[in-house]
């Protein structure tokens, strides 16, 4: 403390001032590093955070892709089930076209040669 009021010779005044100086640089750079180790702290939080999220997110995605599975196989079936359907329909049109012809047929039959009953038909 003297040798900063001027007590003491000029080199030990001026390392007095370079080691005040040094000091006041090194309590700077300790603040800057506590400040550093906050914000990698916070970081650290949020790659955590993140990372938890994500996990989270997979586990989602992969029970997603399961019900869309689950749903694609149901369209399937759905789809097969129509195609089964169709098939039918067009079978029975058939029928129905060629009952319908076939009834024609008989009625152009019973008007050429007269039909006594309708059970002929």
């Amino acid at each position: 403390k003297g040798i900063a009021q001027g007590e003491g010779t000029p080199t030990s005044r001026v390392l007095a001032k370079t080691l005040q100086s040094e000091l006041n640089r090194s309590h700077s750079f300790n603040d800057r590093i506590v400040a550093l180790e906050r914000s990698l702290a916070t970081a650290t939080e949020h790659v955590n955070v993140t990372t938890r999220e994500l996990h989270q997110s997979q586990e989602e995605c992969s029970i997603n892709r399961e019900k869309l599975k689950s749903a694609m196989a149901e369209l399937h079936f759905v789809i097969g089930g129509k195609k089964e359907l169709e098939e039918t329909i067009f079978s029975w049109t058939r029928s129905i076209e060629e009952l319908e012809h076939r009834l024609q047929s008989n009625t152009e039959e019973c008007s050429k040669n007269g039909c006594e009953n309708a059970s002929e038909l």
